[in-house]
């Protein structure tokens, strides 16, 4: 069974192996160094620690999402819900943790009265480009090896 929660910010530390674990093979667009991803992941909880969310099983942290509720989409010139990071262990890949997550995600956007989600996807990362369509988000463009995708959550469960 998986439980979410918010992450605590002395637990930080203990997400960096999940970040690599999950950007494995997809290392051009992540940070590799523990120091840099240190960093990235205390800016994340920073931002909005109220939508910092671990995922849990049998005790094991197994995945994160990380979700600022109020943010500034400068591409769109609108205010977003914006989903930095979507992560999860590979040895959990294809159990519905990512489901999970990004059911989260949409519930606590929605609390905060947003009426979009939006995120940056690489553009060679067809796996999740796919699966991000599949969930509604279409994509609105692109900016280097950045693709942007939007989903109204107006209209979404």
């Amino acid at each position: 069974m998986i439980s979410l929660r918010r992450v605590q910010s002395e637990e930080i530390e203990k997400l960096i192996p999940i970040y690599k674990s999950a950007y494995r093979g997809l290392e051009n667009y992540a940070y590799t160094h523990p120091e840099e991803i240190r960093g990235y992941l205390n800016w994340l909880f920073r931002g909005d620690p109220q939508g910092f969310f671990v995922a849990e099983k049998g005790g094991r942290l197994i995945g994160f999402v990380s979700i600022h509720g109020d943010w500034w989409d400068r591409q769109r010139q609108t205010r977003t819900g914006e989903i930095h990071e979507l992560v999860v262990h590979s040895d959990f890949k294809g159990q519905g943790v990512g489901k999970t997550l990004i059911e989260k995600a949409f519930s606590y956007l929605k609390e905060r009265g947003c009426k979009t989600a939006s995120l940056w996807v690489g553009e060679n990362n067809f796996l999740a480009r796919r699966w991000y369509k599949k969930l509604g988000f279409r994509e609105v463009g692109q900016v280097s090896c950045w693709v942007r995708m939007v989903k109204n959550l107006s209209f979404s469960k």
